[in-house]
């Protein structure tokens, strides 16, 4: 086994706080139930909730918003920010309406007619003026079947799209087009920016899948991305991950191949998810948006009996843990051990650790990286005393000062 490197992430500007908004989610609200998380969401971002441009505009000039006016209701009544991906193109304003998409023929082509995605983007943007924080371009134009148009196409819509909200809504952000894929395809962004889109977005949106390998792999890729964006001169965009899950058993869902070689089990999962928000934070993204609460397949409740999974429990503790706290750097030692040191929001001294994946052993005896008492992220929520030994493992566990 290779020897472990020391590592270090230090926030962009030295220091980030876990605002509430940094902490999103999806909701389907699948069979017509209105599964709404009860963890303490920031974030909601409406995609595959059937309120893209091909389900508010079926028919040119037949706007139904019932169901994006739900969702947008639920956000506020909880002081929730909702971010809006723009875009499935309704096949009467395809430019290729018989071409195969992710949600039906033409939904994955630029539309035919400019002016008909100027007039959508003006439409929805007078109706939640004030109420929708940002705009998401589209989804995943990396891939083909949700844009099988052109960059400099997409950069016209995005301009366009960006003109338009600008003039009804200034204070709304407008989001580059998300990308996905720990590959060439990090490119997408830089690439779609220094083709010109550039001035007309106020964060760049990735998605961190990274399937049944571990949180630290996307370090790599992240330093990757953020070269690109700073050899294109956009260095100082804001980074938002609008997508991030796990595909975990469950016995009423169809599986694909391709879906059973990125599963991992729900115990693993509860493991990742708070090293994904510790260290994506770490290396310098303002927001990240987990997939889905209600999806069969990464779901965090069962959208059939609406019982929850321990990733909710994990999810909504690890919230609660860091919520408001500020986050100093992580550190990996030679060991694979991991400390990440943070200020809570009344003021005391935390640092989170886990052991990398990498390191020989799968648990280390350890002494305590801070004496006082320490909670395991695994969904339980229970502070131990202090001890003069601890174990690293995969799960992380926050320890605080004591007075």
């Amino acid at each position: 086994m290779a020897a472990i490197t020391a590592e270090t992430l230090v926030p962009p500007g030295g220091n980030a706080v876990f605002g509430k908004a940094y902490f999103g989610g999806h909701v389907h609200n699948a069979d017509k139930q209105r599964n709404w998380p009860d963890v303490p969401l920031g974030s909601l971002r409406l995609w595959d909730t059937r309120t893209g441009w091909l389900h508010v505009e079926p028919q040119r000039g037949n706007w139904q918003f019932e169901r994006l006016d739900e969702f947008v209701g639920w956000a506020e009544s909880r002081g929730v920010k909702v971010v809006l991906p723009l875009g499935i193109t309704p096949r009467w304003a395809s430019v290729r309406p018989n071409e195969e998409g992710a949600y039906g023929l033409g939904t994955a082509a630029e539309p035919a007619d400019l002016e008909t995605w100027r007039n959508y983007v003006r439409t929805v943007a007078a109706r939640y003026r004030g109420r929708v924080e940002a705009y998401e371009i589209s989804n995943e134009a990396t891939e083909k079947n949700f844009y099988s148009g052109s960059i400099p196409m997409m950069v016209e819509l995005v301009r366009s799209a960006s003109q338009e909200i600008r003039k009804i809504d200034p204070l709304a952000k407008t989001i580059l087009p998300s990308g996905v894929g720990l590959d060439q395809r990090l490119e997408w962004p830089a690439q779609l920016l220094a083709a010109g889109a550039g001035p007309y977005v106020d964060a760049v949106a990735y998605h961190l899948y990274h399937g049944g390998s571990p949180p630290e792999t996307l370090i790599a890729p992240i330093r990757r991305l953020r070269s690109n964006l700073a050899a294109a001169g956009y260095e100082k965009l804001e980074l938002w991950n609008t997508e991030s899950g796990y595909w975990m058993p469950n016995e009423t869902a169809t599986w694909s191949q391709w879906e059973r070689n990125w599963m991992v089990s729900e115990e693993t999962a509860q493991a990742y998810l708070p090293r994904d928000l510790l260290l994506v934070r770490a290396m310098g993204f303002e927001r990240f948006f987990t997939y889905s609460w209600d999806n069969t397949k990464m779901g965090m409740i069962n959208p059939q009996t609406r019982k929850r999974r321990p990733l909710a429990d994990v999810f909504g503790q690890t919230i609660s843990m860091l919520l408001r706290s500020t986050l100093h750097r992580c550190d990996r030692d030679v060991q694979g051990i991991w400390q990440c040191q943070l200020t809570a929001a009344n003021g005391k001294r935390q640092i989170a650790m886990w052991l990398d994946p990498s390191a020989r052993k799968a648990e280390l005896q350890i002494a305590p990286p801070l004496p006082g008492k320490w909670m395991a992220l695994d969904g339980t929520a229970v502070w131990h005393a202090p001890t003069t030994s601890t174990t690293a493992g995969p799960v992380v566990k926050l320890f605080t000062e004591q007075p």
